[in-house]
């Protein structure tokens, strides 16, 4: 049985709490907003990596594969991913355990599930990335997750 999900955990050594960042499926997405113990999420993500061309990240390897792939990461303190200060001496012990308990959660939470998804199907004809979870969403204070269809 070939795994069908990925976590992706993007420049996150010296940032602080991460935040959902995107997904190339609706799969991907619910996942986290079901399981994440502390969830934060902001579509304003997904349209940035749809419409503003920074270059690959390793999440385009997951997604070439067909895995739904979610990715994580945060945006405070982004000038230090790979620097000079990127190293273990400026993590912070809280955003490792906020990380850590967040993956552990989404992890448990998906082995868990009796319905596991299949593989995804790469589009024909394209080596584009795969696309978004096809949500809008965004953290509510208290850490409440709201989304709908984005279309």
């Amino acid at each position: 049985l070939l795994p069908s999900v990925a976590i992706n955990l993007d420049n996150s050594a010296v940032c602080g709490k991460e935040m959902f960042e995107k997904s190339n499926s609706r799969y991907g997405a619910d996942a986290y907003f079901k399981y994440a113990a502390h969830p934060k999420a902001f579509s304003f993500s997904e349209w940035y990596d749809a419409n503003i061309e920074e270059g690959w990240d390793d999440a385009v390897v997951y997604e070439k594969h067909g895995l739904h792939a979610l990715r994580l990461g945060c945006w405070s303190n982004s000038w230090a991913y790979h620097s000079i200060d990127d190293d273990i001496e400026h993590v912070s012990k809280g955003a490792l355990q906020h990380m850590g308990e967040n993956v552990l959660a989404i992890v448990k939470g998906i082995a868990s599930e009796t319905n596991f998804p299949d593989r995804m199907q790469q589009k024909e004809g394209t080596n584009d990335e795969m696309g978004n979870s096809g949500l809008f969403y965004f953290t509510l204070i208290g850490g409440y997750i709201f989304s709908l269809p984005s279309k």
